[in-house]
C-alpha cells in the first residue's frame, strides 16, 4: 500500500514538471518563470532574442533582487535570465532585470541590465 502510494505521488509530480509552466513575456520574448525569490520577485528563463541580446551587451547597472545565486548555476548560453521585479522603479512600473551576456558573480549575486516598464 505504501509503495502504490509513494509510486502515485511520484508520477503526479512527474506529470506536472513542465508542463503547468508559467509564462511571461519579457519585450520580445515568451519566457518560463522558473523561480520565485523572497521578495515576491520573479526568475524567468528566456530565449535568446535580438533585443535582449542587445540588453545583455549594455554594462550592467543593477543585481539581481533577492534570489539566491546558488540556484542559477546551470545559466546556459541558450537563454537569458530576468530577475522581475513589480515597483522596481516606482508605483506601477514593472524592472526587468536582465542578466549580462557574461554573468559576473561576485559571490553574492549576479548583475544585471536593468530596464524599467510602466505598467
Amino acid at each position: 500500500m505504501k509503495k502504490s502510494i509513494i509510486v502515485g505521488a511520484m508520477s503526479l509530480a512527474m506529470l506536472g514538471c513542465g508542463t503547468d509552466a508559467e509564462t511571461v513575456t519579457v519585450f520580445d520574448a515568451e519566457c518560463e518563470t522558473v523561480l520565485t525569490g523572497e521578495r515576491g520577485d520573479v526568475v524567468a528563463k528566456c530565449p535568446v532574442t535580438e533585443q535582449l541580446a542587445a540588453i545583455q551587451t549594455e554594462t550592467p547597472n543593477a543585481m539581481f533582487l533577492s534570489v539566491d545565486p546558488t540556484t542559477l548555476l546551470a545559466l546556459d548560453a541558450e537563454h537569458v535570465y530576468v530577475n522581475i521585479v513589480d515597483g522596481d522603479c516606482g508605483e506601477n512600473t514593472i524592472g526587468y532585470r536582465i542578466i549580462v551576456q557574461t554573468p559576473v558573480f561576485d559571490g553574492e549575486t549576479f548583475y544585471a541590465v536593468n530596464k524599467c516598464v510602466a505598467m
